[in-house]
């Protein structure tokens, strides 16, 4: 009979501890329930910022890879004028030089500076507006950049904080 009642007395002690268990859990999970909107809103807040810094990033990384392209094209386009620039004055030299020997006149070798055309003083100033347009987009960019840099360093100096 002593080994019975010992028995009920351990059942009810368990099952007093399981209830405040359970009362305790309760309490936890409220707890936990109530600080959650503001955790997920804080985290919610930086992801969005996080992305929007990430947004800025692909942006300056899309333009410098379009201003690089277009340099490149550019060259391109820039060398192989000047190729065929000289090979149609190597082509005309050879040629005058050959009617000039059959003609039987020496050539002159002084050296004649020619006038600037209006197209070529055209061409250049356009080039000089293109050139200023392009630096300012550049400005543009990099003040983008340097602001992703600083913002960037706030996070890792953040994070080292925390860490």
């Amino acid at each position: 009979m002593k080994r019975e009642e010992d028995l009920k007395f351990k059942l009810k002690s368990a099952k007093a501890s399981v209830k405040q268990l359970q009362q305790r859990s309760a309490e936890n999970s409220q707890d936990l329930v109530a600080r959650q909107p503001v955790d997920t809103l804080a985290l919610t807040k930086r992801h969005e910022s996080e992305l929007k810094g990430l947004v800025k990033q692909i942006q300056f990384l899309r333009f410098s890879l379009n201003r690089e392209h277009q340099f490149r094209s550019d060259l391109i386009h820039t060398k192989n004028y000047f190729l065929l620039q000289v090979q149609m004055y190597n082509a005309c030299n050879r040629e005058d030089l050959r009617l000039l020997e059959e003609i039987g006149v020496t050539p002159d070798m002084s050296f004649r500076e020619k006038k600037r055309s209006l197209k070529s003083v055209a061409c250049m100033v356009l080039a000089g507006v293109r050139m200023k347009r392009g630096a300012e987009k550049w400005r543009e960019c990099r003040k983008v950049e340097e602001s992703l840099l600083r913002k960037l360093e706030g996070v890792r100096k953040g994070r080292q904080l925390k860490g």
